[in-house]
């Protein structure tokens, strides 16, 4: 009965016992090379979102990585983690990763009331300035928008910090209101303006779309200024900006017109735009104005020109949007060349 109970006991232990590694050592080693390996990023700290008060230590690399974790520490040195926070690009899917070299500061873009990322080869805050903030695919700056920083969760870090930096939250969260912008709304191709001379994308297959103005936000329908001119089916784009009108014709009256900053792809002219007069000046060209074909029956091409003061049949929110955005600039630049 004894030896019964033993080999009972025996046989239990076996089948319960851990194998030891140099029994399995092959079967691990198969394992390890099948299984892919998780990339492991050690935490970040960023102590402010002011770019005036950025240090060394607030620099941070986001090359290939996505949903990525941050930790604001306080001036009073609590810390709060917030994870999975930051993607590059939800329209991308949830693999997007942030692009190689995306290297740099975030910072609260006072303007538009965003918290974007600076591009900078080195550390050193002094070279702030001479960055150029992270973009997205669609030619947009990279951003956590108003109504992110005032109401989701993955933003706790970055408003502790922008109260600790000074910004009030109650008018931050009284503009998110008019800067939700639904998924339906973002498909009806919305473009964010906050200022003169910003630029911002304009696809050449696009007819009409609508601009985002101001701070809050007001949805403004605008028709695209190369409707007429390229190609319909071309599937480039151009970075345009509003600004104040350099023309000798327009002196000494407030008039908007239209910069080309950038072309991507190869945009061809109407074969219909070739008959007439000048042909060439409706090929939008980088550093150039917009141009469209003048209004009744002329046949020579003008500038496109918007008359912010003008009586005419437009809606008059939009003239007052674009009123306030000539009034918050407080210089233009218009060394260009027409």
């Amino acid at each position: 009965m004894a030896l019964r109970l033993y080999a009972c006991l025996h046989t239990t232990a076996a089948f319960f016992s851990v194998p030891s590694p140099r029994q399995c050592g092959r079967r691990f080693f198969t394992a390890s090379r099948i299984l892919p390996r998780i990339p492991w990023h050690a935490p970040f700290y960023i102590q402010t979102l002011d770019p005036s008060k950025l240090i060394p230590s607030d620099f941070v690399d986001l090359s290939g990585r996505n949903r990525v974790t941050y930790n604001a520490r306080l001036a009073d040195n609590s810390r709060i983690r917030t994870a999975n926070a930051l993607y590059y690009e939800y329209a991308l899917g949830d693999n997007a990763t942030f692009p190689t070299d995306t290297r740099g500061f975030l910072y609260f873009h006072a303007p538009s009331r965003e918290v974007r990322f600076r591009l900078l080869a080195s550390n050193d805050p002094r070279h702030f300035a001479k960055g150029t903030d992270l973009a997205l695919p669609s030619g947009e700056a990279w951003c956590l928008k108003t109504a992110v920083l005032a109401t989701r969760a993955r933003a706790a870090g970055f408003r502790a910090l922008l109260v600790q930096d000074g910004v009030r939250m109650d008018a931050l969260a009284s503009s998110s209101h008019g800067a939700q912008l639904s998924l339906f709304q973002r498909r009806k191709h919305i473009r964010r303006v906050t200022r003169l001379g910003e630029t911002f994308p304009v696809r050449f297959n696009l007819k009409c779309m609508h601009l985002a103005v101001g701070t809050p936000v007001t949805l403004v329908p605008w028709q695209s200024p190369f409707k007429w001119s390229v190609q319909p089916e071309d599937s480039g784009q151009a970075q345009i900006a509003l600004e104040r009108s350099p023309l000798p014709e327009h002196r000494g009256r407030r008039v908007l017109v239209l910069r080309v900053h950038q072309i991507s792809g190869n945009p061809q002219l109407r074969p219909e735009m070739k008959a007439f007069p000048h042909h060439h000046l409706y090929m939008p060209r980088e550093g150039s104005l917009v141009y469209r074909k003048m209004k009744g029956n002329g046949l020579r091409p003008e500038p496109w020109a918007y008359d912010i003061d003008a009586q005419r049949r437009s809606s008059d929110r939009a003239r007052k949007i674009f009123r306030e955005l000539w009034d918050r600039d407080e210089g233009s630049d218009n060394t260009h060349n027409v």
